[in-house]
């Protein structure tokens, strides 16, 4: 097998190029897309699958491509890389736990927190160790770039022109990198899925990095089959020998502990764990993940020796080099986005833990330190702040390449990984006491990390810089042989690596221990170490003991430091949450409860770290809320966002006049508006989110704003939440102790609770008052008008009696005075009708009495119910016209007529005041509502002969374009300019009028030619008269044909049966019916109808009034069936237009019709009840 044409096989440049970038539009996608939807996803596998692959970026170029290179050139040491953490997630799996646990339940935001935070919160100690992990991770990053370079020069990348000669890939690998980083890593900086879109990337690209493994170890496996070569044959490096050699362990140990102590593993594992579901496939799919790495390096690494060995191929390439030398182009390509997959997985996750690092343990804590001796804050600082992690992953990275460049002539990939290992290796002590040694103290921390990186530097990273003839390496430190870095107190017989690693983690623990034992402990020590070690206590952060105490912070203080952090609507949720906790409101200048400022502390440390967190706080204490909201608003850059739709509602809700309050489903209160407060005169403090709603009844039940005085307040309260419970709407009205009405409104929600306007209706309520004060002088005058002329009629009496009765009736009907006025102006012109006729009966009576006072009495007795006549209809045009029920009925018909019929009317009014009247006729036609145009000029002839003394008055029009101007002109007292808009209004008349009348007239006239869209115009001078003119469109001339009326065939020589208590309505009825050719009988109750139907068979169709005076005419038809033995087609007719006697008449089965009565529609229905009883007899006969 031979090396195949490069023409033919190598892989362009050109089309790599495009792969690489589609690959990266595709992860883009994939961030982008998981940022924005990610929150959808309710998969319960979906969360725990990514944060375990996530930790799968622990597989960098190191495992992808160096531990090809280890294995051949040193065989099984290659396997201490996988080896170290699979052992400790399978064996130390309660350490890994408790690890995790503990980050997450203490809001840890990096290791450097961790140890900080868990120390007694040491700044410096934080500080020292961000420094050693930048120390200890820039080697490690060096080395992807560096595996980036080689996997370029591997494909013959550098031969091409599309990047340059001069234009190194590492550094635009690099930066790309950066852009990345700081696109998905510094965008949001709050929220526990602040990075959901690059963790999901990290989980998509271990997914591809094993799958390019798994498929370049089948290509390999299958090119050694070619060569009938079995697996492990010809390697004698691969020895067992090394299995027990003491690198082998060493190796093992780094890699244990670099599961835990790198920075992007620590991040990916403890920062990014949410709960303890996303541990279900870690313990498992972990070391599955590693394991099949380990396996799959074997195939690759005998590949590569035994075809690319002897043509000088880097040990490091052969992952790359064996689907170039054997022609592969699509091999390769997948074989070289799995190595960039391992490489800048590593790379970004690990630049954005150290720019966490770097910004909450060093940059912050420095600002504070400044800003708490400055009197002033500095505006240049504070605008480097923003953008102090970006600069740091684009600064991390710029020092990496710089590291890469100077190891570029070291290809040993492992080696540099292991070094880089060791140094994260030495936190491993700190991190075992902080969770088992309750003793330990950050002085010794901090000694120890000191000593054992001056180790690590001297043993390890200098003899990598150093050429290995200078003077140090040969001849040691001072020139003392026991003193070489390689070879420390004479223990050169150990490899270079076991050798550095055993003196500077054993330096490292000896001062750990000995300075620790030498220390004593603060109550801020112990409080922290009870927080990291007592899993099952009370005694942490998480969960935060209820201290009320006041912590001398004002509120308003915290809120300037939580809300640029935390965002409007956590700031908010957090607020809520405090407020309910205490049962009242907390307001800006009140001074926060101790345990609002644990919490705050503690949720602002998973933002800029505890260190930080406290130190804020240490300065709120202090007073210097400005300089730290400046700091935090700075800081938290992008992660402050205006919540437009939340406040739009509540802009809404204290723009409308009614109060609103709503309660959730377990009747907490969630929302109010500042008219509900305002009317209600609550304290600052009574309304929070999620107050109970009967805290708030029982405090308006002791101010008597429940009612039912006599009633105990637990009876009141009770009463009140009972009817909650139902989950059914309500309406009343309520007047309190301040003499205010309010209407309350309560409309349950869907998923439980209710929401509830309350309405002021003081001058609604007054206006109704005022009205039944006016009525009920009104009967007072009739009465004592009618008290009289009790002896001349004791009919004319009882019309006024049962007037009265129907009057005190109606105080019981609902308030709305609509509704009232439409009701009662029926009822009450009947009356006032029949006591007319007997008042001009009583005329004719006396015109040749000589007694004049009972004549002048009768006359003022006829005038007043003539007034009163008025007023009613006035009352109840204004009622149909407001509730909406008047239709304008438009149609073309000649204005003759309606002229005529007016002028004759106005005639005789006129000549009764001896005023001189003129009309002047039309035959054009119009296209209106005849009979409401009838009213505007009733009420504008009306007016203009009730005030105008002497003189005349004239009825004419003028054409006008499409349209005709109808004019009513009188020589009147005229009307001032001031009160010309005033006489439209109800209720007004001329300023001094002694005339009759109520001011209703032109109001209604305006409501109606609104309704009909006809303007009204009006031009007046004082002392010469008026002019009042409508503007109504022209019609087209109609064919007016006079049909005659036939009877209904399908109801001829049906039988019949009227039940009604009003005669007139019988005989109307009667006569109505027999005209279409029905036999009809009358009844004014049951026993009558009984008496009457002599008939063997039933009626066919019973009409039955729906009040009827002792029973109802359900009551009627029951009776009748029963009767009879049989269901009967009936109608009930009724004047009430209820929903609640529409829902009774269509229970009992029967047809509804409400008065007055149409004949079309009595027709239409009485044709379906019979249609309606022969379907019933057909349903019964089969």
């Amino acid at each position: 097998m031979g090396v195949h044409n490069s023409d033919e096989t190598d892989m362009d440049s050109e089309r790599l190029l495009l792969i690489v970038t589609c690959y990266g539009i595709l992860l883009f996608a994939i961030a982008w897309l998981t940022e924005r939807y990610g929150h959808k996803i309710n998969k319960p596998w979906w969360r725990p699958l990514v944060y375990t692959l996530s930790i799968g970026v622990y597989c960098s170029s190191w495992t992808f491509l160096g531990a090809v290179g280890q294995a051949a050139n040193s065989g099984w040491h290659f396997l201490p890389i996988y080896l170290g953490p699979i052992l400790l997630i399978v064996f130390g799996w309660r350490f890994l736990h408790r690890l995790i646990t503990v980050s997450g339940r203490n809001k840890i935001t990096s290791i450097a927190d961790f140890i900080g935070s868990r120390y007694g919160k040491y700044q410096p100690l934080a500080a020292a160790v961000t420094l050693i992990l930048v120390i200890g991770t820039l080697p490690y990053i060096a080395l992807q770039l560096r595996a980036v370079d080689i996997a370029w020069n591997s494909t013959d990348w550098r031969t091409d022109t599309v990047l340059g000669n001069d234009v190194s890939s590492s550094l635009v690998t690099a930066m790309i990198m950066a852009w990345f980083a700081i696109v998905f890593g510094t965008r949001v900086i709050d929220g526990p899925n602040k990075l959901r879109g690059l963790m999901t990337v990290i989980a998509t690209e271990s997914i591809v990095k094993l799958a390019a493994f798994i498929l370049l170890a089948i290509f390999a496996w299958g090119l050694l089959r070619e060569a009938n070569m079995p697996l492990l044959v010809g390697l004698p490096q691969f020895n067992f020998q090394q299995i027990l050699s003491p690198r082998f362990f060493t190796e093992m140990l780094l890699a244990a502990t670099a599961i835990v102590c790198l920075p992007r593993q620590f991040h990916v594992m403890a920062v990014e764990f949410q709960q303890e579901s996303d541990l279900r496939y870690t313990r498992w799919l972990l070391p599955l993940y590693l394991g099949l790495f380990a396996l799959l390096v074997i195939p690759l690494a005998q590949a590569g020796t035994v075809f690319l060995s002897g043509i000088g191929v880097p040990t490091d390439s052969y992952v790359l080099m064996l689907p170039s030398w054997n022609g592969q182009p699509a091999t390769l390509a997948f074989a070289f986005i799995g190595a960039l997959s391992a490489a800048t997985g590593m790379v970004v996750v690990a630049t954005i833990a150290l720019s966490i690092m770097i910004s909450n343990e060093l940059i912050v804590p420095l600002w504070l330190r400044f800003s708490s001796y400055q009197k002033e804050h500095s505006s240049d600082l504070a605008d480097s702040l923003r953008l102090i992690r970006r600069i740091s992953i684009v600064t991390i990275l710029i020092m990496a390449w710089w590291l890469e460049r100077v190891m570029l002539n070291n290809e040993n990939l492992a080696g540099i990984g292991l070094i880089s290992f060791a140094a994260c290796a030495q936190l491993v002590p700190a991190i075992l006491a902080a969770l088992y040694w309750p003793k330990a103290h950050r002085k010794g921390v901090m000694a120890g990390l000191i000593a054992g990186m001056i180790m690590w530097f001297y043993c390890l990273l200098l003899p990598l810089l150093l050429p290995a003839d200078s003077a140090l390496m040969n001849q040691g430190l001072f020139q003392l042989a026991w003193l070489k870095p390689h070879d420390l107190f004479y223990s050169g017989h150990w490899d270079m690596l076991s050798h550095g690693v055993f003196w500077s983690l054993s330096i490292n623990v000896l001062i750990f221990f000995v300075i620790s034992k030498l220390s004593a402990l603060t109550n801020l020590d112990v409080r922290q170490a009870n927080a990291f070690m007592q899993l099952n206590g009370t005694s942490y952060e998480g969960e935060i003991p209820l201290d009320p105490s006041p912590s001398g912070i004002e509120v308003h203080q915290l809120q300037a430091l939580a809300q640029p952090l935390f965002g409007d609507v956590r700031s908010l949720k957090i607020w809520h949450e405090f407020e309910q906790t205490l049962g009242h409101r907390l307001l800006p200048n009140d001074q926060a409860p101790r345990f609002v400022v644990t919490a705050i502390e503690s949720d602002l440390a998973a933002i800029i770290g505890s260190v930080s967190a406290r130190k804020a706080i240490q300065l709120l204490i202090g007073k210097q809320p400005l300089l730290l909201k400046d700091f935090v608003s700075l800081v938290s850059g992008s992660s402050r966002q205006i919540q437009f739709s939340q406040t739009l509602l509540q802009t809404t809700l204290d723009t409308i006049p009614q109060g609103v309050s709503v309660v959730d489903k377990d009747l907490k209160l969630a929302v109010w508006n500042q008219q509900y407060q305002t009317m209600f005169d609550y304290p600052k403090r009574l309304l929070y989110i999620g107050c109970d709603i009967s805290k708030v009844y029982y405090y308006n039940a002791v101010r008597g704003y429940l009612g039912n005085d006599n009633d105990p307040v637990d009876a009141i309260v009770t009463k009140r939440m009972q009817q909650l419970a139902t989950g059914n709407a309500y309406r009343l009205e309520r007047r309190l102790p301040n003499n205010k009405v309010i209407e309350i409104c309560g409309t349950p929600l869907t998923n439980g609770g209710y929401v509830t306007t309350y309405t002021d209706i003081t001058d609604y309520d007054d206006m109704l008052s005022q009205l039944e004060i006016n009525k009920q002088q009104l009967e007072q005058r009739v009465q004592d008008r009618t008290a009289e002329l009790q002896h001349v009629n004791d009919s004319l009496l009882r019309e006024n009696e049962l007037r009265a009765r129907v009057e005190s009736e109606l105080k019981s009907v609902n308030a709305s005075k609509n509704h009232f006025m439409a009701a009662a102006s029926h009822d009450l012109l009947q009356p006032i009708n029949a006591a007319r006729l007997f008042t001009s009966s009583l005329l004719q009576m006396t015109k040749t009495d000589e007694n004049l006072t009972l004549k002048q009495t009768i006359d003022q007795l006829d005038d007043a119910l003539l007034q009163s006549e008025h007023l009613i209809n006035s009352l109840r045009d204004i009622s149909r016209l407001r509730s909406g029920k008047e239709r304008p009925k438009r149609e073309h018909f000649s204005l003759h007529k309606l002229l005529k019929s007016l002028a004759a009317e106005a005639g005789i009014i006129a000549e009764d005041k001896n005023l001189d009247f003129h009309w002047v006729d039309s035959h054009l036609w119009l296209f209106t509502d005849r009979h409401l145009l009838r009213r505007i000029l009733q009420n504008f002839l009306s007016n203009a002969l009730r005030y105008t003394q002497k003189g005349k008055v004239l009825l004419g029009c003028r054409r006008a374009s499409g349209a005709l101007i109808i004019e009513v002109w009188d020589t009147g007292p005229g009307i001032s300019a001031e009160n010309q808009l005033r006489i439209f209004e109800e209720f007004e008349r001329l300023p001094g009028s002694t005339m009759q009348g109520l001011g209703l007239g032109l109001s209604i006239a305006q409501n109606i030619s609104q309704l009909l869209g006809h303007e009204i115009t009006l031009d007046s001078k004082l002392g010469r008269g008026s002019v009042f003119r409508i503007t109504v469109p022209l019609g087209q001339q109609q064919t007016i044909t006079v049909q005659k009326r036939l009877s209904d065939p399908n109801l001829a020589n049906i039988k019949v049966l009227c039940v009604d208590n009003e005669a007139r309505i019988l005989a109307g009825m009667q006569s109505l019916l027999e005209q279409w050719g029905c036999q009809v009988t009358t009844a004014s109750n049951l026993r009558q109808a009984l008496d009457l139907w002599r008939d063997e068979q039933p009626p066919q169709l019973v009409l039955a009034d729906f009040h009827l005076d002792n029973e109802t005419g359900l009551d009627v038809l029951e009776a009748l069936q029963y009767h009879w033995q049989q269901p009967l087609g009936a109608i009930i007719i009724s004047a009430d237009n209820s929903d609640e006697v529409r829902d009774q008449v269509s229970a009992a089965g029967h047809l509804y019709l409400p008065k007055p009565i149409v004949a079309n529609a009595l027709r239409t229905t009485m044709n379906r009840a019979l249609r309606k009883v022969k379907r019933m007899v057909l349903k019964d006969n089969l």
